[in-house]
């Protein structure tokens, strides 16, 4: 639905461009800024109606479960969810070993509904988020010190529709509730995800939380 209404939006705007152009040329003046307010008015209107779904929209957090990407596919076939989590502090082999200010979170994420004969594996990045707000990228340095300690290991695969990723996130001791919150596509198919009414990626819309355990509560189940 969302990806139809801006569809026809931005057609809507060519057109009315193209109508305003001609009107300028033939010094048509007020018929111009006539279809300029009735775009402002249009535009305004949807992005209105954008922000007020995602603010209505509640908070999802999850243990276990799966996030949806939607964007320009309807069905919303592409989903992800964390499989596991290892806990270490040192990456790498003595004496160059790599070590966490935190603890190294190392998450391995499973991507499903992906062709087996998909040429292009999806573009997945990841931000973990506490209880205080407070957001962690992944760690450049302990990506690479992990992919370095994988190299021998077989290339992934895409097995039955699903891909498998391990990111890699250095978290401080003492955090609260940390959650995974990811993204899929490159930064243009996000930005345009931002005007997508009802789109988790979209704009002021509250994302999918999966909730990472810490290594003492893991303990408990």
């Amino acid at each position: 639905m969302g990806l139809a209404l801006l569809g026809i939006l931005l057609i809507g705007t060519v057109t009315g461009a193209v109508f305003v152009v001609r009107s300028w040329n033939r010094r048509q003046f007020q018929e111009g800024m006539l279809i300029v307010r009735w775009g402002l008015a249009i535009w305004a209107a949807y992005l209105a109606t954008l922000v007020a779904v995602s603010l209505v929209t509640p908070n999802t957090e999850v243990t276990g479960g799966e996030v949806r990407f939607c964007g320009i596919d309807p069905g919303c076939a592409l989903s992800a969810s964390v499989v596991q989590i290892d806990y270490v502090k040192t990456l790498g082999n003595p004496p160059n070993e790599l070590i966490a200010d935190g603890m190294f979170y190392l998450v391995a994420v499973r991507v499903l509904g992906i062709s087996p004969d998909q040429g292009t594996l999806p573009t997945l990045t990841g931000v973990v988020v506490d209880a205080q707000g407070r957001e962690f990228g992944q760690s450049a340095n302990g990506e690479l010190a992990y992919r370095l300690l994988a190299s021998q290991a077989p290339p992934l695969q895409v097995v039955r529709g699903s891909w498998r990723t391990t990111m890699v996130f250095d978290l401080p001791q003492d955090i609260e509730r940390p959650a995974l919150i990811l993204h899929e596509g490159s930064a243009l198919e996000q930005a345009f995800e931002l005007f997508l009414i009802g789109d988790e990626a979209s704009l002021l819309h509250p994302k999918t939380k999966l909730r990472l355990l810490k290594p003492e509560e893991r303990s408990r189940y």
